[in-house]
């Protein structure tokens, strides 16, 4: 597949090889649901396709949120080790809505959950043996499938279930509002990098929902996502069209921006599909990487 329109011009080209795991229809042995972090959830069958990956270092400038679906900053964090729970939700979340706000010219935003991942993907793959589907493999490694968190009814349902408040609820998604994931690494990466698709390059009959149940609390397994038990993801079909990207060797004052949702309407970039991938190109130890979901809100903007 050959790169298209000359979108890289950092004058070194650098473009990796990788494999994406596209939407496999039911009928082919895909699946129409899910559990996550369960057997079955690490189990799932995928339409594997080679894609090229461009390197934007160098060229983070020339992606945007509204525009691409994604946006790379530099922003130095105060944690470094990511360890306490309990010290992200009280001081980082509060610093992740501060970048936010000022990135994006938010009136609020409102972090509501976040997942650090510490081990390769094949952690989980290992620790499948003598487990049934429904039981719990707590392994919190990189997505290698490609999706997009919510589809445009569940960050609906995420609203919901994260804002219990009706009466502030019916307030803000007067108007525009959006959620927004901020990725960083905790030390650089030189595996398992995270990509993402040109929000331009995808097409709204490449998403097909997908329903994720949480399991109950108390097993733990999901209590990173959201409080809710269920919302819609999205699963992506292949398309030829599709553009990919990925930063080299991100650091932690790295920031990745991935826009999951927006109630605009306008033209603008509403989601970003992603996946980490694997390339010949990796070495070295496990990803470490911290993600902070947040509600984003524009008081002074319509909804749509």
């Amino acid at each position: 597949m050959a790169i298209k329109d000359s979108f890289l011009a950092n004058g070194t080209d650098h473009v990796v090889q990788g494999t994406m795991n596209y939407y496999l229809d039911p009928s082919k042995g895909g699946f129409t649901d899910f559990y996550p972090q369960t057997a079955g959830y690490f189990r799932r069958k995928y339409d594997p396709h080679p894609v090229q990956v461009a390197d934007i270092r160098g060229i983070e400038k020339e992606f945007s949120l509204d525009k691409h679906g994604f946006a790379v900053v530099q922003h130095e964090s105060e944690e470094k080790d990511f360890t306490d729970d309990e010290q992200v939700k009280n001081r980082i979340f509060a610093e992740v809505a501060k970048l936010l706000q000022g990135v994006t010219g938010a009136t609020q935003v409102r972090p509501y959950s976040h997942l650090v991942r510490r081990e390769r993907w094949e952690a989980a793959q290992s620790a499948l043996e003598g487990k049934e589907d429904h039981e719990v493999v707590r392994k919190k490694v990189p997505a290698r499938f490609v999706h997009v968190d919510h589809s445009y009814d569940g960050a609906e349902q995420i609203l919901r279930d994260n804002m219990p408040d009706e009466e502030e609820r019916d307030r803000l998604t007067k108007t525009r509002w959006a959620i927004i994931n901020v990725w960083r690494p905790i030390r650089e990466v030189t595996r398992d990098p995270l990509a993402v698709c040109d929000a331009r390059s995808v097409e709204e009959s490449d998403l097909v929902g997908v329903s994720a149940h949480t399991l109950a609390p108390q097993t733990g397994s999901c209590e990173s996502v959201s409080t809710g038990r269920h919302f819609e993801t999205w699963s992506v079909k292949v398309n030829p069209a599709h553009r990919w990207y990925y930063k080299s060797h991100m650091t932690p004052q790295d920031v990745l921006l991935l826009k999951i949702f927006d109630s605009k309407k306008d033209g603008r970039a509403r989601r970003v599909p992603h996946s980490s991938f694997y390339s010949d190109e990796d070495y070295g130890d496990s990803r470490n990487s911290v993600e902070v979901r947040c509600l984003v809100f524009w008081e002074n903007e319509s909804r749509e």
